[in-house]
């Protein structure tokens, strides 16, 4: 038995393509089982289960109002938070060495998006329409996506630290998701990962 815990932060423009930078944050806890092959001990079978709660914040877009105090443009729409959490399933197969493992993983993610909150901002009261419409989509259905990941793991027998390369494709996407920073997007993770049991970690020696 196995048990993860994912903690994402990302900060860009991305996501509303030059109307504003975004903050991505997230915390994903699950639980699963892993088990080797009967024939091959050193391959390793992983099924992951497990949910997420997240956050959206936009700063607000700077418009034509310019302040001649701090000569820099005010925002014209009202920042804004929008909560998401999300339920995912993850398999995966890999391969273990003594110094080092590599494995292939699926991870189907379904995304829910809750309502909108806007904060007033200077000249900024309200959040433009467009922008509105776009979450009330994303929040009226189950958003799927599905990330396929290579990831290596390098250390010893008790303690790895691993890399993960992965690609997020929405399953289910409409015209508004298109905008998002999940979008046919490729990002890099990196973690670390503890055996609890040291004769279950250790990879088995090839009679030769």
């Amino acid at each position: 038995v196995g048990v993860l815990a994912n903690i994402q932060y990302a900060s860009g423009t991305e996501f509303m393509k030059g109307t504003g930078a975004t903050r991505h944050r997230r915390l994903e806890l699950g639980v699963g089982y892993y088990s080797s092959a009967a024939r091959e001990p050193n391959l390793i079978y992983e099924l992951y289960a497990g949910v997420g709660n997240g956050w959206v914040n936009w700063d607000g877009y700077y418009g034509e109002v310019y302040d001649p105090n701090t000569g820099n443009f005010l925002r014209t729409e009202a920042p804004f938070t929008v909560p998401n959490t999300n339920l995912f399933i993850q398999p995966a197969i890999g391969y273990r060495q003594p110094k080092a493992s590599f494995a292939f993983s699926t991870k189907l993610n379904g995304v829910t998006y809750g309502t909108l909150q806007a904060h007033q901002s200077g000249h900024a009261t309200s959040v433009d329409s467009y922008m509105l419409n776009m979450f009330d989509d994303l929040s009226s259905k189950i958003n799927v996506f599905v990330e396929p990941a290579l990831t290596v793991n390098f250390g010893g027998y008790r303690f790895r630290s691993n890399v993960q390369v992965f690609t997020a494709l929405p399953l289910n996407n409409s015209r508004y998701e298109r905008r998002s920073l999940t979008y046919s997007a490729y990002l890099l993770r990196i973690g670390l990962g503890w055996h609890f049991r040291s004769n279950r970690a250790q990879p088995t020696p090839k009679n030769r």
